[in-house]
């Protein structure tokens, strides 16, 4: 009997020893980590994770969710490279102790949860950004964007730019979910959100929801206290889609008169008028946008494109006309709009002689013009020159 009891008091000092060395870890987490020694903080937290007592403990996670975040945050090579997902890895963190203890609080900078995830969304979202502007992987700069978003969902910022992830990832209804948030709480942050939702609503021809996003963005950026001419701009590309042309003048004679030398401006309404098969008011924005600035590449590029589409809509016309005299009318004015159309495109090929797209245009120009032979073989070889 003697020796059985000798043999529980062992068991129950092991078991007394394993339970308290994962808080003697927690501790030595948390040493290192305000000594600024992030290696060995994480490698102490990650023993946390081994232990019974500290495991599902909040306070745990919390100091988890400070290590990572200081590691994402440090301007050190060495410990950066402790973790190339540290913003995420806090995020979990912060969260998983949310959900243990809604009301813990630890004796560190970063106390509760709720400041710990603000901070996490902040990085999380420049590292949206970052992907996004690369172009590359835009799946993963969606999922960086709603990691963001949910840490803070107060930041109209952060939703926007994850609609905007959503969007160029092509998830059209995450994106119009957030935008939609953001219009029903008539943000003030920026147009976009107003721009892009009434763009998606446009792109799936949905007039009477583009038109009520428009109307709200109006109310809000088109007023006498704060008119802005880009809201103008955007609104009134809607207002001529949707066929109501009056409202479209008004609005950019409006932004015109408020600020009659904005380049950006006539060149966007120019191009949409354009689109809208409106060419002799696009023409004459857009020579207004080529007095400004001259040598501007997308001034040249929409008036040589304006022409163009002009020249080839009379051109599906020609087949209709049975009257002889109007044929060669046609005729006459075709040539002459695919011969308006040559210099711009020549001289935005001068101004970016890589782009594809001149280059393209130029093409066709060149094949339909006689005696361009020499110029449409250089543009054919220029091109097969970016195609290697």
């Amino acid at each position: 009997m003697k020796k059985l009891v000798v043999t529980w008091s062992f068991l129950l000092i092991a078991a007394m020893t394993f339970a308290q060395s994962g808080k003697r870890e927690l501790n030595n987490a948390y040493n290192a980590y305000s000594n600024g020694y992030l290696d060995r903080a994480l490698t102490a937290i990650n023993k946390c994770m081994e232990y019974e007592d500290t495991k599902n403990d909040a306070k745990t996670w919390m100091y988890r969710g400070n290590i990572f975040l200081q590691i994402a945050d440090t301007k050190d090579a060495e410990y950066k490279a402790l973790s190339n997902n540290a913003a995420e890895e806090a995020f979990e963190s912060y969260k998983k102790a949310l959900e243990l203890d809604p009301n813990v609080s630890v004796g560190m900078r970063i106390a509760t949860p709720a400041v710990g995830l603000k901070f996490c969304s902040q990085m999380l979202i420049q590292e949206a950004v970052d992907i996004l502007k690369s172009g590359q992987n835009l799946d993963r700069a969606v999922t960086l964007a709603e990691k963001s978003h949910l840490a803070d969902k107060s930041d109209d910022n952060n939703t926007y730019i994850y609609g905007y992830c959503a969007e160029m990832a092509g998830k059209k209804d995450i994106a119009k979910k957030c935008y939609t948030s953001l219009v029903n709480k008539k943000t003030k942050l920026n147009i976009f959100p107003y721009v892009r939702l009434a763009s998606l609503f446009k792109d799936e021809n949905d007039t009477a929801h583009a038109i009520k996003v428009v109307q709200i963005c109006e109310s809000i950026f088109l007023t006498p206290e704060k008119y802005d001419v880009n809201a103008a701009t955007s609104a009134s590309i809607i207002y001529m889609w949707a066929g109501q042309n009056d409202k479209a003048t008004e609005l950019m004679t409006q932004a015109l008169e408020k600020d009659p030398n904005n380049h950006t401006l006539l060149i966007n309404y120019g191009s949409e008028l354009t689109n809208q098969k409106h060419y002799s008011e696009a023409e004459k924005y857009l020579k207004k946008a080529l007095e400004l600035q001259p040598n501007d590449f997308y001034v040249n590029y929409n008036l040589g494109n304006c022409y163009y589409n002009n020249y080839v809509d009379h051109y599906k016309n020609l087949d209709n006309i049975e009257d002889d005299a109007a044929y060669e009318a046609a005729k006459t004015e075709m040539e002459k709009l695919l011969n308006n159309s040559r210099p711009y495109l020549e001289k935005a090929h001068e101004i970016e002689p890589n782009d594809n797209n001149t280059l393209i245009m130029l093409k066709l120009i060149y094949s339909r013009i006689p005696g361009a032979e020499k110029e449409l073989d250089a543009v054919n070889q220029q091109l097969n020159a970016l195609k290697k």
